[in-house]
């Protein structure tokens, strides 16, 4: 009987002319014989049983609507479906076994699917056909934790962008026609201020009309402030100490630290060179990942801001011992006025544009911005610039 431990397969049968006894070595072949055709007709089965899988896969990846590439742990690509090739004006018999640096213009998409990328990774990718594409990259594992490369799959959101862009200059016009009447009130508010013979009550509402304009004011200079630099204006290149740099921001906001109750490190690396950025806006952003940690970490022990060179980035990041970020709600923290429904943000005021500030100052400068995180565990906010730009 041909059979294995899955069961029954089938019969090797021998048949002789004449009768006869059948010698010990011939049993021997006869074994050796049965041995094999069980594993050839094993080697069948997982082959048509593999084959009919791919040709399904193969058919779901072709009609599917979403680009989708595959590499391998040398970086090499192993497969694309037929959106990707759109998207980018290739074809998957003239890419496949390239190093995917080697393919795409884009630097962060080529970085992100190289086996040394992070674990997953969000980031903006525009196509060869010009449209705006959302990637979420993530490493394929084996169930033992061996890496067998990276997967990447790109949605079309150019429509999204383009709602996003006309939300942004109707919001920057509304801001600046804002400015006008805000200035008329706080100066009639402030005028009150000045009266002698207001009472108590009277002087408690004034005080009121000036603090709520106050916050009024700071909300339409952080959307103007967003609307620069969404448009990339003011920026000033330069090369920069950012160990300094970093150390000067510690050093200016350790009171807040302290009444947060939180203690702040800062960790640079000892043969990091002069980076070429925009110092104002890189400081800003390093300002809001600091002040976040604060506001949705307080009284949580330490601190780190670090400056750290991965390969050919500088990575800045700042990590916090707070009760971290759900995976599913990582996608979209980095979106203008998103804020996540958690209960220990309930009672934090914001807008959701500190962060959606944080990663187009990172963009501006040439690297990308994201955060790792897990729930219990804290939360890490990474921004990269490129050493060499």
């Amino acid at each position: 009987p041909l059979q294995t431990d899955g069961g029954f397969l089938g019969l090797l049968m021998i048949g002789f002319r004449q009768p006869r006894t059948i010698a010990e070595n011939e049993r021997r072949l006869l074994h050796t014989l049965n041995r094999q055709a069980v594993e050839q007709i094993e080697k069948n089965y997982l082959f048509t049983h593999a084959e009919r899988g791919r040709r399904r896969l193969d058919a779901i990846l072709a009609s599917t609507s979403e680009a989708i590439i595959v590499t391998d742990q040398t970086s090499r690509i192993i497969m694309i479906n037929r959106a990707m090739e759109k998207a980018f004006n290739i074809e998957a018999s003239q890419v496949s076994g390239r190093v995917v640096s080697d393919v795409f213009k884009s630097r962060a998409l080529a970085k992100t699917l190289s086996s040394g990328g992070e674990g997953s990774r969000n980031l903006e990718i525009i196509g060869a056909d010009r449209r705006t594409y959302f990637a979420n990259t993530s490493t394929i594992v084996t169930q033992d934790g061996r890496s067998l490369g990276r997967v990447a799959l790109l949605h079309d959101v150019t429509y999204l962008k383009e709602l996003d862009r006309l939300k942004s200059e109707f919001l920057e016009d509304v801001s600046h026609d804002l400015l006008s009447p805000l200035t008329v009130v706080s100066g009639f508010a402030y005028a009150l201020t000045a009266l002698d013979y207001l009472t108590p009550i009277q002087r408690k509402y004034a005080d009121s009309i000036i603090g709520s304009f106050e916050e009024m004011i700071g909300l339409v200079d952080t959307l103007m402030d967003m609307s620069q630099m969404e448009a990339g204006a003011d920026l000033d290149f330069r090369n920069v100490d950012i160990g300094r740099l970093l150390q000067d921001l510690a050093d200016r906001h350790w009171m807040h630290a302290y009444e947060s109750g939180v203690r702040l490190h800062v960790r640079v690396d000892e043969d990091l060179p002069l980076v070429r950025c925009d110092e104002q806006s890189v400081s800003r952003a390093v300002t809001n990942l600091l002040t976040n940690g604060f506001k949705y970490a307080p009284n949580s022990g330490d601190m780190t801001v670090a400056a750290d060179k991965v390969k050919d980035d500088l990575i800045i990041s700042v990590r916090d011992r707070g009760p971290g970020i759900d995976n599913a709600d990582q996608v979209r923290i980095f979106e203008k006025f998103v804020r996540l429904k958690r209960h220990s943000a309930d009672k934090v005021k914001g807008h959701g544009i500190g962060l959606a500030m944080v990663k187009r100052i990172a963009e501006n400068n040439g690297g990308e911005a994201w955060v790792e995180s897990a729930p219990g565990k804290g939360s890490k906010f990474c921004i990269s610039i490129p050493l060499e730009q």
